[in-house]
């Protein structure tokens, strides 16, 4: 706690702009949706094709989402306080030094004044702390960036003004993000910065996101390379569905072949072929089966 006080007296251009940077707050894609912006970042970089594209969304926008349902259930069993409520509990009384509000700089204040870095409209997140909801989607989609990449390296630079959504505007200000990893960390200290979260809530919040990370990207490669098993049936990859396609002319045939009077859909896109040896299932007629081309 007496951490966030110091970092709140001491905000200089950098630390504001970096807590504006990661905010994330109302009316913004959340933290998710920033990952996924970096994600568009990475496809730009690397000169991904579609079907890399559809790979890297996939993952980034699965494992943000699993490392929600993970922070919030921890948010939810330990219902813990964030430093709004700390500050002025433990220092009811006294007088401390901390951000004075818009373009008033440091003051001292008394404690049941202090406030984080925000502008008056959204003042400090009005659910649980403890895990930071920030450190554990960034440390997820960090860890699965790399994973996915194949390296920590991301070398964006992020330009931002300081100041430019909590008070008058100030100076310009570049923000490095040399790594997945390093951007991560970033988000995660920029909501202690802020005045959010105390450093237990970010750093178990990185490290929780991180082990979403591991579990998932073993998920995902089975997604993958079409290894998946749900319930009793193994998924399929793309090269065992696209194999083989039913011609238009092979519509009607369908529905004995796949019982219960079910028929291919207009485009006849079902497979009537038993496997990938083009043998014809009983009822289905050979001229009905033909190789994609």
């Amino acid at each position: 706690m007496n951490e966030v006080i110091d970092f709140n007296a001491n905000l200089d251009h950098t630390r504001k702009s970096t807590i504006e940077f990661m905010r994330d707050g109302p009316r913004s894609t959340g933290q998710a949706g920033h990952w996924l912006r970096f994600a568009q970042m990475v496809s730009v970089r690397d000169h991904n094709n579609l079907d890399r594209d559809v790979k890297l969304f996939f993952t980034v926008g699965v494992v943000a989402m699993d490392a929600f349902i993970a922070c919030w259930e921890t948010k939810r069993y330990y219902d813990s306080s964030r430093p709004w409520t700390l500050v002025r509990y433990y220092n009811k009384g006294k007088t401390i030094k901390g951000w004075g509000g818009p373009d008033k700089g440091t003051q001292s204040i008394p404690a049941e004044k202090w406030h984080p870095y925000s502008p008056a409209n959204f003042v400090s997140p009005p659910f649980p702390a403890y895990v930071s909801g920030h450190s554990t989607v960034s440390g997820a989609c960090g860890k699965i960036l790399e994973y996915f990449t194949g390296s920590d390296q991301f070398g964006a630079v992020e330009h931002r003004i300081c100041g430019q959504i909590t008070e008058t505007p100030g100076d310009p200000v570049s923000l490095p993000l040399p790594t997945f990893s390093g951007t991560a960390e970033m988000a995660g200290i920029s909501r202690v910065l802020g005045g959010y979260h105390i450093q237990a809530d970010n750093i178990e919040g990185l490290n929780l996101g991180r082990k979403v990370a591991e579990w998932d990207w073993n998920v995902i490669q089975k997604h993958f390379n079409g290894s998946l098993k749900v319930g009793n049936h193994k998924m399929m990859n793309s090269s065992e569905t696209n194999a083989h396609v039913c011609t238009p002319a092979c519509k009607d045939k369908c529905a004995a072949m796949h019982n219960a009077g079910k028929t291919c859909p207009p485009d006849c896109t079902k497979p009537c072929c038993k496997d990938k040896k083009k043998a014809c299932k009983p009822g289905c007629k050979k001229d009905c089966c033909k190789k994609k081309s």
